[in-house]
């Protein structure tokens, strides 16, 4: 008899099923589930608010970066590296340095 294969989305629609026939309590379906009571409550939401297509998995990447370089500098450092493929980033950073004296470390837009 083979093993019987579920993916995680099969599991969230059966959690739905039986949250919706009132079979189970929440507390209950998170144990039987293996989740957290806040991850079950976390795809009722979703499943009210926006039906199956709220059950699937969402992306966890952060919506801005902080701490990431401008496109100007990144362009820079490109261009750079084009025009000299063998160098690394101690020479790229002692060319714009030398480029662009009174910069930031960061090579801010101009």
């Amino acid at each position: 008899m083979p093993w019987k294969v579920t993916d995680a989305m099969d599991q969230k629609i059966e959690l739905i099923r039986y949250w919706k026939n009132n079979q189970m309590t929440v507390t209950d379906l998170s144990s039987v589930f293996e989740i957290s009571r806040k991850t079950a409550y976390k795809w009722i939401q979703r499943y009210e608010k926006e039906g199956p297509k709220g059950l699937v998995d969402r992306s966890a990447a952060p919506f801005r970066h902080p701490n990431a370089s401008s496109d100007v500098a990144v362009d820079k450092v490109v261009s750079v590296k084009r025009l000299f493929k063998r160098w690394g980033p101690k020479k790229i950073w002692a060319r714009l340095k030398d480029e662009y004296p009174g910069k930031s470390s960061r090579l801010q837009a101009q």
